[in-house]
């Protein structure tokens, strides 16, 4: 793929793929669990909204980006002189990942572990790519970005992934302050801008068109990596059509279907509760009408309902 018609295309196929389309559906529902979007009980029914599911993935979230980062290369088939430079290689990794972060805390994100874990428990994986290469100013850098899988499509070549793009937007001023894109197709809304790389290339596109063209990364592979986060293999079998979606399952699999039940049981309970503190007041006219407009079971308000004599 050399053109941006060529990667537009390849990233739509991806993401109009059955198991992709099911994949993303689910991360949108696992999201509004995240952010407990209020449960709809209905008009005229009190609404409960389970705080459980963000109590349970910050929790999990918290305990990864605290844990501490253990690398080690084994030296157990390594004489005196390869163990003196694997333990270089030790602290090279552990001092670029520590650069990584000053580089991620200077913009307006969170640090690498940090990400890793919000990816894991609710996305389900982890698209990470890493590339090392030398600075203008002759400075070794070690760049360690992760992906939303969300927004993360790719293809599987012989030896690993063939290819990989990152889809995100930018807005029109930082179009023109990064890119010097004066003019977009798209007035005041947000731009999308495409991040690609193949087994020798790479290249960013914004707005549809290259504004750094393809150009070798010097590595032998797609530094790109999809880790899924559980512990289940690419399996087929005869009774089930899609063994794929339960590769990047994210911490709600087992409650994804009890919080609406949850939901909808505590806000009929707690509706008959309110319904009982303020009942309807019933009176007698000789016309039978009624001044009360509206559901007579509102709890704000008391309601009078009026029936004809008799």
């Amino acid at each position: 793929m050399k053109t941006v018609t060529e990667i537009n295309a390849a990233v739509d196929g991806f993401w109009n793929d059955s198991t992709q389309v099911a994949l993303r559906r689910r991360w949108e529902t696992d999201f509004d669990l995240f952010r407990l979007k209020p449960y709809n009980a209905g008009s005229g029914y009190q609404i409960y909204t389970s705080n459980a599911p963000l109590v349970l993935a910050n929790r999990l979230i918290a305990m990864i980006a605290g844990a501490r980062v253990q690398i080690s290369i084994p030296d157990e088939v390594l004489n005196a002189a390869d163990r003196e430079v694997a333990q270089n290689v030790e602290r090279f990794i552990y001092g670029s990942l520590q650069l990584n972060d000053e580089e991620m805390l200077k913009l307006p994100n969170n640090t690498l572990l940090d990400q890793a874990g919000w990816n894991a428990c609710i996305r389900g994986g982890i698209a990470v790519r890493i590339y090392l290469y030398k600075r203008k100013d002759g400075k070794t850098c070690a760049d360690v970005k992760l992906w939303d899988l969300y927004n993360t499509a790719y293809g599987v070549g012989e030896n690993g992934l063939a290819w990989a793009a990152n889809t995100y937007t930018i807005t029109p001023q930082e179009a023109r302050d990064l890119y010097g894109i004066r003019k977009t197709n798209h007035g005041d809304k947000d731009i999308k801008v495409r991040d690609f790389w193949d087994t020798t290339s790479y290249g960013l596109i914004v707005d549809n068109q290259f504004v750094r063209p393809l150009k070798k990364h010097g590595c032998d592979h797609c530094p790109v990596f999809i880790i899924p986060a559980g512990y289940m293999p690419s399996v087929w079998q005869n009774n089930y059509k899609n063994t794929e979606l339960h590769r990047f399952e994210s911490i709600y699999a087992p409650n994804r279907g009890i919080f609406p039940v949850l939901n909808k049981t505590l806000s009929d309970l707690l509706t008959i509760i309110r319904r009982g503190v303020k009942t309807p007041v019933v009176t007698t006219t000789n016309d039978g009408e009624s001044p009360f407009e509206g559901d007579i079971w509102q709890v704000d308000k008391g309601a009078q309902i009026n029936l004809k004599t008799g």
